[in-house]
């Protein structure tokens, strides 16, 4: 991570975008087509009125469709936001260092005291091939990031739970 990199993130509170983020909405395709799907078969129902039975599924597949479309964005958009949290203390990048380790147990975990940053990177789990787990010191916040390694587009739970796991090391330090 570079100086410029931290005073991106510390002025718009989020990743920039790279390529591999704009590939990342290829996934949108299946839910998309799912709802085309529904939408022909609601298309279908009004427009021969033969098959009464096409209505009911046609409005479940494009409701599922939609919400998937709606899931996919959210949790691309997940993967490149800071969550802000609120922190007066001076705090040792060592000490939080240590504590991250108990947290994190298997996971490696590389502090940079010239920028004021730490980056845990997990190990690949049931839900996840492994985490990059982002931690910027500000002046009155940590800001706190939790993306998938590799390929993964996204994940369903695990980042929340690493970032819910750098809020207990928070709080139990204030």
């Amino acid at each position: 991570m570079t100086k410029e990199t931290v005073g991106f993130i510390v002025e718009n509170g989020k990743f920039k975008r790279v390529f591999q983020d704009y590939l990342n909405y290829f996934f949108l395709i299946f839910p998309l087509a799912m709802a085309c799907v529904g939408y022909a078969m609601l298309s279908a129902y009004f427009r021969f009125r033969d098959n009464g039975n096409l209505l009911f599924p046609a409005i479940c597949i494009i409701s599922l469709g939609l919400f998937g479309v709606y899931y996919v964005l959210i949790r691309l958009h997940a993967n490149i936001s800071f969550i802000a949290i609120p922190f007066n203390n001076d705090v040792e990048l060592d000490d939080f260092s240590e504590k991250l380790k108990s947290v994190f147990k298997k996971a490696e975990i590389y502090p940079d005291k010239n920028l004021r940053t730490i980056v845990v990177v997990t190990r690949t789990s049931a839900f996840s091939w492994g985490e990059r787990v982002t931690i910027i010191f500000e002046r009155a916040s940590i800001l706190v990031n939790s993306k998938p390694c590799g390929t993964q587009p996204m994940t369903v739970l695990k980042d929340s739970l690493n970032v819910k796991r750098v809020m207990r090391v928070i709080e139990g330090m204030q």
